[in-house]
């Protein structure tokens, strides 16, 4: 509906800066079956042009004032012909008139080519206008045609311009054999109603034909090639969509249920069929040779194997129950699916390239994304304004957003993958009750996990690494963070601010280049323990208010820098501390970082830092030194002996491992090397007996 709402509006804009003010009142209903009659099918060529200055006509009466041929009736209409017209405001203006009236082979533009400015043609209460192999170039507006009856538009160009047609509650007005060449709308009309579009190009247009709030229309027999949108029906009722050529676009329906009820047949779209599936139940389709799909009002059907491209909807389904849309393929598609206030509708194994959004939920409730690959687009999987859907074992890799969740409640995305995101792999704004768990996030340029505005979220067991901001948490409440694995982030890894009651546990974060968990100055009563914060450029920061950093009993964080005295200082305004802190032990050598570190020197994310096969504490336990892969060799009883075989004859050796990366030395009995072969090796060091 916000569309159809700008649209009109924007008509509204165009008739205020024409200046047209009247409105007409109790005029008689008529087809446009009556109306003027083009001349042919096909622009005319242009001759004997003169320029002229800017035309209104405000009654009847000007027409024979102003001395146009003709007496005004449909046999002989007042003419308007092989003029160029240039203005920056209206070039011809027709108003308040009931005389039927022709403009043909003339010219209109801008006053300044440079600039898309002015009017074309300007008709506000007009009925029994006609205009027929005209030109229109460079203007804002080429045709205005408002609270009109019984008016034609014919076998004319319109280029360049922004508003190629607009209509404005109007009745039985027809437009035929005209083409609209790169204008940013080429038809659109709101609030009319009869009209009949027929046998019309219209290319490389922003929007080619959109009606709003309009009924009984007929779009018939004509080519839509290379537009953004080809033909919207956007709340409008009891339309004919029929025996039209669409290239690089297609058909769009928007609106209540009542809205889809449109009569759409033989048209295609790249060559291939488009298929619109009414009201059908417990069948199965086959999508393979169709170019778009549309569905409404179908319950337990499952549509299967549609291969589309080069469409902006791929596929819609709006209003339908139960059914399920399995192994589609879609690319160069603004939206690869569209389901659109659907119950239990499953999406199951998409492949979806080179689209702005593969799969979109739009007012559905207890449907599901189920498995799947997309890559190479804007958005992968998106649920907006719903309830109860889900994003299950879907991997979505190079894309803007993997997975959004907009102003969506009771809503998960489970066991998912994305990878190379250039804004965050997952983000959920607006909602409430939402889970996240086990997914990965990897390479995201900016946020892993962006969660704003978030009530009552809980995120368990991701993996997010390699991004900028590994998680991201704004304007957000009662919410858990848990199980978490984030590493290797180059700003921060989990972001807190503007948020109250936020728990972080059970999570690993590590490796971060900026600050491991932040928690910015508007946090309050945020809680984080229970996890390993180690190794980060700052492992923490906290300048918010009320929060903790331990369970308030015994249990606080595992730290790689703390000391094993006292509390552990956690830097920032608030002034906060870890009562209950924990070392932590990288290597599983036995030795803990900071002891590593600050006492012994080893390097505490290698067991065996001098590489003598023998664990740093196991040497330091035993008197010898973790940094010298030497001093083994010469402790007294403290060997490992491994047998040896000479390739001459079985004499025994006694093998003292020196072991720099698993090297052995070996040292023979008679100090005479041999070929020897190894039956044997155990890097564990035993205490030869005496």
């Amino acid at each position: 509906m916000s569309t159809g709402i700008r649209s009109r509006g924007a008509v509204i804009i165009v008739l205020a800066m024409i200046a047209l003010s009247a409105v007409p009142g109790g005029n008689p209903k008529t087809s446009h079956a009556s109306a003027l009659q083009p001349h042919g099918l096909g622009v005319r060529m242009l001759s004997d042009i003169a320029d002229h200055d800017p035309i209104v006509i405000n009654s009847d009466s000007d027409f024979e004032t102003q001395g146009w041929p003709g007496n005004g009736t449909q046999s002989s209409p007042y003419v308007i012909a092989n003029l160029h017209i240039a203005s920056d405001g209206n070039c011809l203006t027709v108003m308040n008139t009931t005389a039927w009236f022709l403009v043909t082979n003339c010219v209109f533009s801008s006053a300044t080519p440079m600039y898309v400015s002015g009017t074309g043609v300007a008709m506000q209460n007009v009925t029994n206008g006609a205009i027929d192999s005209c030109q229109f170039a460079s203007l804002k507006n080429a045709i205005v045609i408002a609270d009109c009856i019984n008016c034609s538009l014919s076998d004319s160009s319109v280029v360049n311009c922004h508003f190629g047609v607009v209509g404005l509650d109007s009745v039985g007005c027809l437009i035929a054999g005209c083409n609209f060449t790169q204008c940013t709308f080429g038809v659109e009309f709101t609030g009319v109603s009869r009209f009949a579009l027929q046998t019309l190009n219209v290319s490389d247009c922003t929007s080619g034909v959109a009606l709003y709030w309009s009924d009984d229309c007929d779009i018939t027999e004509s080519r839509i090639h290379r537009c953004v949108t080809g033909v919207m029906l956007s709340n409008s009722l009891s339309c004919v969509i029929s025996d039209n050529e669409f290239e690089a676009c297609g058909i769009e329906i928007g609106g209540t249920r009542e809205h889809w009820d449109h009569t759409i047949s033989g048209n295609t779209v790249n060559g291939r069929p488009i298929i619109f599936f009414k009201s059908v139940v417990d069948m199965t389709a086959n999508l393979s040779k169709y170019g778009q799909v549309l569905a409404v009002n179908c319950k337990n059907t499952t549509f299967s194997a549609a291969d589309l491209s080069d469409v902006p909807l791929g596929m819609q389904i709006a209003f339908s129950t139960g059914c399920t849309i399995e192994s589609l393929s879609a690319r160069d598609c603004r939206t690869g699916v569209m389901c659109k206030s659907c119950d239990g509708i499953e999406v199951r194994n998409p492949t979806i390239h080179d689209c702005g959004i593969g799969v979109l939920l739009f007012r559905c409730t207890d449907s599901a994304t189920i498995g799947g690959f997309m890559a190479n687009v804007g958005s992968g999987v998106v649920t907006d304004l719903s309830a109860g859907c889900h994003a299950i074992n879907v991997s979505v890799e190079n894309a803007d957003w993997g997975c959004t969740i907009d102003s969506s409640n009771n809503c998960s995305v489970e066991s998912s993958k994305f990878d190379n995101s250039s804004g965050a792999g997952i983000r959920v704004r607006f909602s409430d009750h939402i889970v996240m768990s086990n997914c990965t996030v990897t390479e995201s340029h900016a946020i892993g996990i962006q969660l704003y505005a978030l009530v009552e979220g809980l995120v368990t067991g991701p993996h997010v690494s390699n991004c900028s901001v590994g998680i991201s948490l704004i304007s957000s409440r009662n919410c858990s963070i848990v199980s978490a694995r984030v590493t290797n982030n180059s700003i921060t890894g989990l972001y807190i601010d503007y948020s109250e009651n936020i728990s972080v546990r059970k999570s690993f974060v590590a490796f971060n280049g900026g600050t491991g968990i932040y928690l910015g100055p508007r946090t309050r009563e945020c809680r984080v323990w229970g996890n390993v914060i180690v190794w980060n450029a700052q492992n923490a920061q906290d300048d918010g208010e009320s929060n903790s950093w331990d369970d308030g009993v015994a249990l606080g964080n595992c730290w790689h820098d703390w000391n094993l005295t006292g509390t552990y200082p956690i830097p920032g305004e608030s002034g906060n501390s870890d009562h209950y802190p924990r070392s932590w032990d990288t290597d599983g050598d036995g030795l803990s970082d900071y002891v590593e570190v600050n006492v012994y020197g080893t390097d505490p994310h290698d067991r065996d830092t001098d590489g003598d096969g023998l664990d740093d504490k196991w040497e330091i336990v035993r008197g010898l030194n973790p940094l010298d892969p030497r001093d083994a060799l010469l402790a007294p009883l403290v060997v490992s002996p491994v047998l040896w075989l000479t390739a001459a004859a079985s004499a025994a050796v006694f093998v003292i491992i020196s072991s720099k990366r698993g090297g052995p030395r070996e040292l023979a009995n008679d100090a005479n090397p041999h070929l020897y072969i190894r039956l044997g090796y155990r890097r564990s060091i035993v205490s030869w007996p005496s």
